[in-house]
């Protein structure tokens, strides 16, 4: 979306993807709490209880790619604009 919007202006577009955006943020906090399937074992899913291991799993799965979801590129664009004319 921020490449096709020319000027950045704060409106209701802007609220509604800050409202997204603290959605994905709340699923990337819960995503270091919530169990994983470790292994399929005659048609029963074990899951991994271990907090340590949670992180890490998703740390190095998902985590980079949510993070670089979640950044305001419109902000940040906002941001430098304004550091620029300054």
């Amino acid at each position: 979306e921020v490449g096709f919007l020319t000027a950045s202006t704060i409106g209701p577009l802007f609220f509604a993807n800050r409202f997204i955006d603290a959605i994905f943020v709340t699923d990337m906090c819960l995503q270091f709490f919530i169990m994983y399937p470790a292994r399929v074992q005659f048609q029963r899913a074990l899951f991994v209880p271990t907090h340590r291991m949670i992180i890490r799993k998703y740390l190095q799965s998902w985590f980079l790619v949510d993070l670089l979801a979640v950044v305001p590129y419109d902000v940040v664009s906002m941001l430098a604009a304004g550091a620029r004319t300054q």
